[in-house]
């Protein structure tokens, strides 16, 4: 996937006229959310699709550390003409943290990833058509982006698999792998995306699997239970551990955002709220899954960043068995079930929720 901004660095020790630079006292710097809470640091922000500029030193130097999400992948999607089946659910972002090194005055690369696209009947789907649509091929969900900044970087999760395998059996073969980081001190690894209920067979599909270490939490696979269960809830993000911890009137500690819950088909029988598949807790919580009478809902977080629910996507599906959307940063996309039975426009998954970057030095 595309960075959603790339700029190159450039400088050397000299500012963009070609005079020296100045290198006296701490850094200034402009790019992203800016904000100098009371805890010594000064901290940039970009998120999804961030803010459309790069990191830039104008003056000072000093030791920079970086915060690194990726995007969370989105649910996969049946074939509008496969009934009874279910797919899984898009794994969480990776997390990569650390420092960078001594930065100079001069223009720096952000790239932050987006998340993971959703799948089904009026998405996207596979890469461009018409919203709403009543007829798709079957579809993985779209891979999330990878974040970096300097030699800190965090994958993207995998989009979630569309139509498990027959038979059912949650191994690696039916999940969605998480995103995972590297260039940091501390790394961690986004949860796998559930796998799904494989066609005609009734039963419950696979929760989405926990961020490790500030990673995204991955999205449910959705379920066949034909009136009885309940539907698979999204993998947690785990606590956060960068930021400022008071002081900051719209910043906070990071952490991984939680995966969607999982689409729930019970045919033509209404789904209760305590029946559809949970959002997974974390920075942001992702939206729960969908049932017949019960619409899947947006992930938590900023609207840029947040990961979209299905039934955004499709408002007029007959049975709502969409995904939830990933919880911002890195929450993996819910999965999508039964596309054949949920005219008359089918039934969408949850996309995968945009990544972040967050850039620290010293105030002083």
């Amino acid at each position: 996937m595309a960075p959603l901004f790339t700029n190159f660095h450039f400088g050397f020790g000299r500012n963009q006229t070609g005079s020296p630079a100045n290198l006296e006292g701490p850094i200034v710097a402009t790019g992203g959310t800016k904000e100098s809470p009371p805890d010594g640091y000064v901290y940039h922000y970009y998120d999804q699709p961030g803010t459309g500029n790069p990191f830039q030193i104008t003056s000072g130097q000093g030791t920079v550390t970086v915060f690194c999400i990726g995007g969370g992948g989105g649910g996969g999607s049946n074939a509008s003409t496969t009934p009874d089946g279910g797919s899984g659910g898009g794994g969480g972002g990776g997390m990569s943290y650390g420092p960078v090194g001594n930065y100079t005055p001069g223009t720096y690369t952000v790239t932050v990833g987006a998340g993971g696209l959703a799948r089904g009947g009026g998405t996207a789907n596979p890469t461009g058509g018409n919203h709403p649509q009543s007829s798709f091929p079957v579809a993985n969900g779209g891979d999330g982006g990878t974040s970096s900044f300097g030699t800190v970087s965090a994958t993207g999760g995998e989009g979630g698999i569309a139509v498990a395998n027959t038979p059912y059996d949650p191994d690696a073969a039916n999940r969605a792998s998480g995103g995972t980081g590297s260039g940091g001190t501390t790394n961690g690894t986004g949860g796998f995306g559930g796998a799904g209920r494989n066609p005609s067979t009734n039963g419950e599909g696979e929760g989405g699997g926990e961020g490790s270490t500030s990673a995204g939490g991955g999205g449910g696979g959705s379920d066949m239970a034909a009136g009885t269960g309940g539907g698979q809830g999204g993998g947690n993000g785990t606590p956060n551990i960068f930021g400022p911890t008071a002081g900051s009137p719209t910043l906070g500690m990071w952490g991984g955002g939680g995966g969607g819950g999982a689409g729930i088909d019970w045919g033509n029988s209404g789904v209760p709220s305590g029946s559809t598949g949970p959002g997974g807790t974390g920075e942001f919580s992702g939206g729960k899954g969908g049932g017949k009478g019960n619409p899947a809902t947006d992930g938590g977080g900023p609207t840029n960043a947040k990961g979209i629910g299905g039934h955004t996507y499709t408002p007029n599906s007959d049975r709502s068995n969409e995904g939830g959307g990933g919880g911002a940063f890195g929450g993996g996309g819910g999965g999508a079930a039964d596309q054949a039975n949920s005219a008359p426009h089918k039934s969408a998954s949850g996309s995968g929720a945009g990544g972040c970057v967050i850039i620290r030095y010293s105030a002083s």
